[in-house]
């Protein structure tokens, strides 16, 4: 059956202070929180309101700890997650995950950096490798990687445990903080998505290749769903970790945004109502331009954001506007979703938008 794994509240806020530290956290965040947010709206002002002081203290402790986490948080130029995120993520959820021995945690982080690793690494790495720890630094050591990330990647491989210490210890000052906030988010996460948990796998991939226009989605024979809070735009799959020889696992991401997810499809049911919304989003320029771009060969979000020379957020805000309409569908290959134009469901609105004028 599927599985739900908790809304990790520690895993949130490291995503918020990262996003501090880049200097890409605007106050857009929070008016999309209080839109997209399934509770009261007295309610989620205060949220705001408690969010925001809690920015403050990540703001100044990210400051004075900036020498020590200079190799930690990305350049804010950067929209790459940043290796802490990708840590703290990885052990917040390790007691959810298969049980994964102490001997072989080295070669589970090497996996998360291959991963993270930009495509243009070079040909000493393949992303999403998992590297024995002695090889792994044998090809840093040769790569033509800039050496402040040899080094930052170097420190981990040597000392793992000390690095998450290190990282943890830095959050140790707002604990009772996200610890107040993951029973309610947590409930809240759970209280969305408990109907898929009575569905089996199969079921499951029927549904969301259905519903959300995902085509191709590897059999797998554990699938769990991972919410999300702040990151409300997400949606992405990880297709078959390294670590599952003998029992496949798929992780579904998914933010607030998409908790219902049958609603991405049918969140507008009334047809004027939908048919104001297509031409709202038709009229649209960068929509339209990723219509044009996927109407040929289906693209990746992030060589969208390139060709069009917005930031991946803002390419995330666009896509889930079209998919919601059903004018992108997406296709997965790996970890990656491809989008495509479906010209048949734009030319059926345009249709129905010329019947009306008759």
């Amino acid at each position: 059956m599927v599985k739900i794994l908790k809304c990790s509240m520690f895993a949130e806020f490291v995503h918020l202070a990262t996003r501090v530290a880049n200097q890409t956290l605007t106050d857009s965040v929070h008016n999309s929180l209080v839109l997209k947010y399934p509770i009261k709206m007295e309610q989620a002002r205060q949220l705001l309101e408690e969010i925001a002081e809690l920015e403050e203290k990540m703001i100044f402790m990210i400051d004075s700890a900036h020498l020590d986490f200079q190799f930690f948080f990305q350049n804010a130029e950067d929209q790459s997650m940043s290796l802490a995120q990708s840590l703290l993520v990885l052990f917040e959820n390790k007691d959810e995950l298969p049980v994964i021995e102490d001997d072989q945690w080295p070669l589970y982080f090497t996996f998360a950096l291959t991963n993270f690793l930009s495509e243009d690494a070079g040909d000493d790495f393949v992303k999403g490798q998992a590297y024995p720890k002695d090889e792994l630094i044998s090809r840093l050591i040769r790569s033509d990687l800039p050496d402040t990330l040899k080094y930052r990647f170097m420190i981990l491989l040597e000392n793992p445990n000390g690095v998450l210490k290190h990282l943890f210890s830095m959050f140790e000052e707002v604990k009772d903080e996200w610890m107040k906030y993951q029973k309610s988010f947590d409930s809240l996460a759970k209280q969305n998505l408990r109907k898929y948990e009575s569905m089996s796998e199969a079921e499951f991939v029927e549904f969301v290749e259905k519903a959300i226009s995902i085509n191709s989605i590897p059999k797998s024979q554990s699938i769990v769903i991972a919410p999300s809070v702040f990151n409300y735009n997400a949606l992405f799959f990880v297709d078959s970790p390294w670590y599952m020889k003998d029992a496949p696992m798929m992780i579904l991401n998914t933010g607030i945004k998409l908790f219902e997810i049958f609603r991405i499809i049918h969140s507008v049911s009334d047809q004027k109502q939908r048919l104001a919304t297509a031409l709202k989003v038709l009229s649209d320029p960068s929509k339209l331009e990723i219509l044009m771009l996927c109407k040929q060969t289906p693209q990746y979000g992030v060589n969208l954001a390139k060709e069009i020379k917005l930031t991946t957020a803002t390419i995330s805000y666009h896509i889930n506007n079209l998919v919601s309409l059903g004018y992108l569908s997406m296709n997965m290959e790996g970890n990656r979703i491809y989008y495509k134009t479906q010209k048949e469901r734009i030319q059926a609105d345009l249709k129905a938008i010329s019947e009306l004028m008759e």
